[in-house]
């Protein structure tokens, strides 16, 4: 009892005698745990928050939709089936407002419907005939949007026809589950081809002949994770079995509609025949409605093809693998300062280790010491790492991502699983490294132990041998080299050290270079036009005439560039589906003076052949092809077309794929509509709201879109993501901070004899200090520029792992990140090395000379 009490005094009084070394252990491994149990547990956190919003708005998990619309027959097919939860026929058309340049989908309230549920961000939805409700993304576009005031719904005459009312007063702002992606709302076939956003009407307020979507909820995969293989296996089952549904209902339905346009065209010719009237409906256009209706096909869907379902998946999975890689460098920097750490403490301590073994103790009771010190350290410091990883970084990480989608906020938890494994990773950093050190000394004899271990032998070193250099050292250089290369494991822990803790800096800095570098490259030069103007297919001579006036009129017009533009997929297995635009400029001499298409690696410049088309960087990586490979797109009639992929260019926001006009009427069989201009004006003299407002007074005018608030969101998206390299950059200065202490107090206490030696000689305080410094400022610099190089390859592996699918990171790392990652290290190195100095100057010179001998 004596003996373990005399001997846990003696852990306790080496804690409490080498508190800034005990530090340094518990708080490297406080930074290793921080950052591995918070960046693990983010993926997780995020998942649970959107799983809880798909489960609570109960987010279907299939759609059908068909191109001749559903009917109640097409219902009925589902009812009373034992695999079927629940599901819903919705009314949802899209429209080109003239009066406000957006493309909305409008959808249905039905109260009595338990299938994708609107969320309410503020107000409440409409309950009532003559209510709206509006997509959060509306606000984005029409910053004046208030509850309370008017909305009015203005476009074709024909669209009309499916509003009850053109007027509403708008109840709430609201989100839908099926759109977690801000800014993405799906492709259309009218207007511009993609969604801006969608409107929430009353179900009275729609007055259509047939439903647009089936929606539905299977019971089958109530429970699981919707991002889970298993849920995945089980709606390929559940999509399969919908499809041999309504392949049985295909057949009937022909014949219901066959039936239905035989019995339109006999009342049309008796009516007309009737009245005697001329250009009755002829037998030729009978027959070319019934061949259309033989081309009805039913399109079963799952979540998947909802925008960002897949993305925010991929986010969660490029966390996990980010976690997977950027805490070893905190845990290999952990194993190097416990492996150092520990040496010195247990040659500090083999008098004591000698003595021991003399008086009885067995090897495990002296090693015990050692691990209750380092499993103190490490559990301390893994318990807290936990404690602020786990509770801060997922809230980081997730209103990161709040600038691409709509999320809930995250709960806090702590996973079991990461709790054990954080801990063992410690345990094992610090104690393996004790018992790694500590194996060689148990071996040696008590006698041998407490002796003076002896000074390690002085040899030369290579660049002695280089004589026409070495001879041009001064005696305080020659000192400096030799000691270097006569303690190479000190020498390669800092090196190693430094250069760990430079690439963390670089990796930080080098990701606001990646973000910021994707908007200056994408706005200020792939993208030279400063407006897209959308016009109506049916724009006549005189409108466009009038059209043309007024943008010659405008302040500082220059030139326009006629498009073709439309929404496509493309698909791939594996590979989350990805809409694109297609871009077919009617004049492809001209493109260079809007868009350049070019190769980001080399600089050159590509023209539009009639042979193949451009696709960009993204969208080739994502689907893996290269020049010469075809591929498959989309679209939004659901028609397959095959292209040669001619070349690849830079881009970093979206996905688009250009096209000359004749390999448009190639591919596509018809010709090129070109109802898109891209304007180039004087970016001095243009001012924007002019060019909204007085082209948006035209009739044909659809729509207008200035490429600086396209520019303006992605800032937004720039900025918010910010926060994550912050935290990386200060996380890598404490690192520093801790390495360079730690391995410089090793370095002065090992050496205390010599350096009170030369003291003794007549050293002034600074020339001892100096004596380390100039080992430190060398092997700063070593460790400065190998960092460099590691620090691009850790940047290039995260960027490529954190991009979204519809983003491209700029990959280059500026030679100013370099010199503030550089500055930064060398602050630091200099604050160490004035601890160091005010440390020095205190040395007992007698007390550190005397010799236990």
């Amino acid at each position: 009892m004596m003996k373990l009490k005399s001997y846990t005094k003696l852990t306790i009084r080496e804690i409490l005698s080498s508190k800034a070394r005990f530090i340094s252990i518990l708080i490297i491994i406080l930074l290793g745990v921080a950052f591995y149990s918070g960046i693990k547990s983010s993926g997780p956190d995020m998942n649970k928050a959107i799983n809880h919003l798909f489960n609570e708005y109960h987010l279907m998990d299939s759609k059908v939709v068909s191109n001749f619309g559903l009917d109640d027959d097409d219902i009925d097919v589902l009812r009373n089936d034992d695999r079927i939860l629940d599901f819903y026929a919705a009314h949802n058309i899209d429209v080109n407002l003239t009066n406000a340049s957006n493309v909305v989908r409008f959808m249905e309230y039905d109260k009595e419907s338990n299938i994708n549920d609107f969320i309410i961000v503020e107000g409440r939805l409409p309950e009532n005939s003559g209510e709206i409700a509006l997509d959060e993304e509306a606000l984005k576009l029409n910053k004046d949007i208030q509850i309370g005031q008017e909305y009015t719904i203005k476009t074709d005459d024909e669209t009309m026809k499916n509003f009850k009312e053109s007027t509403f007063t708008v109840v709430g702002i609201v989100r839908s589950p099926m759109y977690i992606e801000k800014g993405s709302r799906g492709i259309t076939s009218v207007g511009k081809g993609s969604i801006d956003y969608f409107a929430v009407l009353n179900r009275s307020d729609l007055t259509m002949d047939v439903y647009t979507e089936l929606y539905v909820r299977f019971k089958n995969v109530q429970g699981l994770d919707g991002y889970s293989d298993e849920y995945q296996d089980v709606m390929d089952e559940n999509t399969e079995y919908l499809e041999k549904l309504f392949a049985a209902r295909k057949e009937e339905r022909i014949e219901e509609l066959k039936a239905a346009l035989q019995k339109q065209f006999s009342q049309s010719t008796g009516n007309i025949n009737q009245s005697n009237q001329m250009n009755q409906p002829s037998t030729n256009e009978l027959a070319q409605s019934t061949m259309d209706v033989d081309q009805l096909t039913y399109y079963v869907s799952d979540r998947t093809d909802n925008p960002g379902y897949l993305g925010y998946k991929d986010s969660i999975h490029s966390l996990d693998s980010i976690a997977s890689v950027l805490p070893v460098f905190f845990f290999l920097l952990a194993v190097m300062i416990c492996l150092t750490t520990m040496t010195r403490m247990v040659e500090e301590n083999r008098t004591e280790i000698g003595t021991l073994k003399a008086l009885g103790y067995g090897n495990f009771e002296i090693a015990k010491k050692y691990m209750i010190y380092a499993s103190l350290a490490s559990i301390l410091g893994a318990v807290l790492g936990i404690l602020i990883g786990a509770s801060i970084l997922p809230g980081i990480i997730s209103n990161a991502h709040e600038s691409l989608y709509s999320l809930p906020k995250v709960s806090i938890v702590y996973y079991p699983s990461y709790i054990a494994q954080s801990l063992f990773i410690s345990i094992l950093c610090t104690v393996g490294a004790s018992l790694f050190v500590l194996r060689v000394e148990l071996r040696n004899k008590p006698a041998n132990l407490m002796k003076v271990k002896a000074p390690k032998v002085g040899k030369k070193i290579l660049l002695e041998r280089v004589t026409p250099i070495w001879r041009r050292f001064n005696f305080n250089y020659k000192v400096t080299f030799r000691n270097i290369f006569r303690y190479k494991q000190r020498m390669l822990m800092t090196i190693f050290g430094i250069s760990g803790c430079m690439a963390l800096l670089v990796t930080g800095f080098g990701l606001k270079d990646s973000n910021i570098g994707m908007v200056d490259r994408q706005f200020g030069q792939l993208w030279n036009y400063e407006a897209m103007v959308i016009l109506g297919d049916d724009s006549t001579d005189e409108e466009m005439k009038e059209y043309d006036s007024t943008l010659n009129m405008l302040t500082g017009y220059e030139d326009k560039l006629d498009l073709h533009q439309e929404a496509v997929v493309f698909s791939k297995e594996d590979v989350n589906n990805q809409e694109a635009t297609l871009y077919v400029p009617q004049s492809t001499e001209h493109i260079d003076d809007y868009i350049i298409l070019g190769n980001r690696e080399s600089g050159d410049k590509y023209k539009l052949s009639d042979d193949g088309v451009v696709i960009t960087e993204k969208l080739a990586k994502l689907l893996d092809v290269s020049v010469g490979d075809t591929v498959s797109m989309t679209d939004d009639d659901n028609h397959t077309y095959d292209t040669r992929v001619d070349a690849i260019a830079e881009n970093y926001v979206k996905h688009y794929i250009y096209m000359s006009p004749a390999y448009y009427e190639k591919v596509f069989e018809k010709k090129p509509v070109y109802q898109t201009q891209l304007l180039n004006f004087n970016r001095d003299l243009a001012d924007e709201d002019e060019i909204s407002s007085k082209l948006m007074d035209h009739e044909n005018v659809i729509n207008v879109t200035l490429t600086s608030n396209i520019q303006e969101a992605s800032e937004d998206s720039v900025a918010n993501m910010n926060l994550v390299m912050i935290v990386i950059i200060i996380s890598a200065g404490c690192l520093a901070f801790v390495v360079l202490y730690n391995l410089n107090n090793i370095n002065v206490s090992e050496r205390i004899r010599e350096l009170s030696t030369i003291k003794v000689l007549g050293f002034y305080d600074n020339e001892v200090t100096m004596y380390i410094v100039r080992e430190n400022v060398i092997l700063t610099l070593l460790g400065v520029f190998t960092g460099s190089f590691l620090g691009n390859g850790l940047h290039m592996f995260i960027i490529y792992t954190a991009e979204t699918d519809t983003m491209m990171m700029y990959p280059d790392v500026s030679i100013l990140s370099h010199i503030l990652s550089a500055a930064i290290t060398i602050f630091f190195s200099t604050i160490v090395m004035m601890i160091m100095h005010a440390k020095l100057k205190k040395v007992n010179m007698i007390d550190a000379l005397k010799s236990n001998e």
